[in-house]
């Protein structure tokens, strides 16, 4: 059987590991650097998003590299961000933020011709 896959598809295949790699760092260097209680779930995921679109090659637009992240690894993310809350022992810590599928407006202005 032959599978059709798109440009942008391809794009993403071949830097699976690469990405994952960036998304584990991300985290990593989040986990170190910020207080994780001062983060809703779509904060953290968008400054991951962040993390990995500063350290790919500058030949993939800012807005894909986000738009791969928000897709493909948020529910990997997701349990990883939930227990850093319980580690750091948020006590007051709400979650009530945007629609996570709404990835679109966590860009600020970014221009994707960069």
């Amino acid at each position: 059987m032959k599978y059709l896959i798109t440009e942008s598809q391809y794009g993403f295949l071949r830097r699976y590991n690469q990405i994952k790699n960036l998304v584990d760092r991300g985290i990593e260097t989040l986990r170190n650097d910020v207080d994780i209680c001062d983060y809703t779930f779509t904060e953290f995921l968008t400054e991951v998003s962040w993390q990995v679109s500063d350290n790919m090659d500058e030949n993939t637009p800012i807005g894909t590299t986000h738009k791969w992240v928000w897709d493909n690894f948020k529910d990997e993310i997701r349990p990883k961000f939930d227990e850093l809350i319980e580690l750091e022992g948020c006590n007051d810590y709400s979650d009530e933020d945007v629609d996570d599928d709404d990835w679109s407006s966590h860009f600020y202005g970014i221009d994707n011709n960069q």
